[in-house]
């Protein structure tokens, strides 16, 4: 075929996506780009609207399709692609139209929309994939090992089965540290499996999460990470995030000043994070920015 073109990130899904995910999110996106929808640029619309024509042509018959996988490049790894925002768009605006069917599902599987809620943490493509394939196939009682599944395919797809780099990718993620998920994408694709995973993952660390630090500095905020790690109290968690230069602040989420009417705003390496409570706010520091700190 000689095409080079990843037309699984053109239509925004994994390379393990079912055929039903696949025609999901070409309705998805064929929708969002329709000329009677789309708002924008026309000739934006138009040319991804044969991209997504192109890309679903194949993808949709099994045989093309083989064809296709078979003459991709040979990568060890994908390259690390975060949800476009028209991507995003597009899939909430499928997720709403299957709302009422979502909404009888939770009133028997309750639990449904927090597996959902940490799939699009990592992924947006995730979220949908799972109540794409939920609501096709009926299978809700295989809810749990799904979302296990479709997570483990991302992760592999992206990072490799290195369990430590796999870890710390996972850390990034969940802390919304874009850049630096796709800086780690980008050394493993090039150094290859078998790197040396504690290279890749101190350059990192130096790159993004102690850039502009001292020595001094750094043996200050690894000490307060390893108290935090040790007592995890709500205190040592805010002293961390001072040690990096962030700040955490209150802020009013109503009129009246009424207890657990408060929010919590962590500032820290570039991102902000809000959280309804201390213990919240405790226990993001200690899972996300405390294994990023420490060697």
């Amino acid at each position: 075929m000689g095409n080079t073109k990843n037309y699984y990130s053109i239509l925004g899904v994994l390379p393990t996506a079912e055929p039903v995910v696949i025609q999901a999110a070409y309705r998805a996106l064929a929708m969002k780009y329709h000329p009677d929808k789309w708002t924008g640029d026309k000739t934006t619309a138009d040319r991804r609207m044969r991209e997504i024509n192109e890309a679903y042509q194949v993808l949709s018959n099994e045989q093309s399709r083989k064809r296709y996988d078979g003459a991709r490049p040979k990568m060890e790894f994908d390259d690390y692609d975060f949800d476009s925002d028209a991507t995003n768009d597009a899939f909430r605006d499928a997720e709403q139209a299957q709302r009422s069917d979502w909404e009888i599902a939770l009133e028997y599987y309750p639990d449904l929309d927090a597996i959902c809620a940490e799939l699009r943490r990592t992924s947006t493509k995730l979220a949908f994939a799972f109540r794409t394939t939920l609501l096709e196939t009926r299978n809700f009682t295989g809810r749990e090992e799904l979302a296990k599944q479709l997570r483990a395919s991302f992760m592999e797809t992206y990072f490799g089965r290195n369990p430590t780099i796999l870890e710390f990718a996972r850390t990034l993620i969940q802390g919304g540290y874009k850049d630096a998920a796709k800086e780690l994408n980008r050394a493993v694709t090039v150094l290859g499996a078998n790197a040396d995973d504690g290279l890749i993952i101190g350059r990192i660390r130096e790159k993004f999460f102690r850039k502009g630090l001292t020595p001094a500095e750094k043996r200050s905020a690894r000490e307060a990470a390893e108290t935090l790690l040790r007592t995890g109290y709500v205190s040592d968690a805010v002293a961390l995030v001072e040690k990096l230069g962030g700040t955490v602040r209150t802020v009013k989420k109503g009129a009246v000043p009424l207890f657990g009417n408060y929010e919590y705003v962590v500032s820290v390496l570039g991102e902000d994070h809000r959280f309804g409570s201390e213990w919240s706010l405790a226990h993001w520091v200690i899972k996300t920015i405390a294994p990023l700190v420490l060697s």
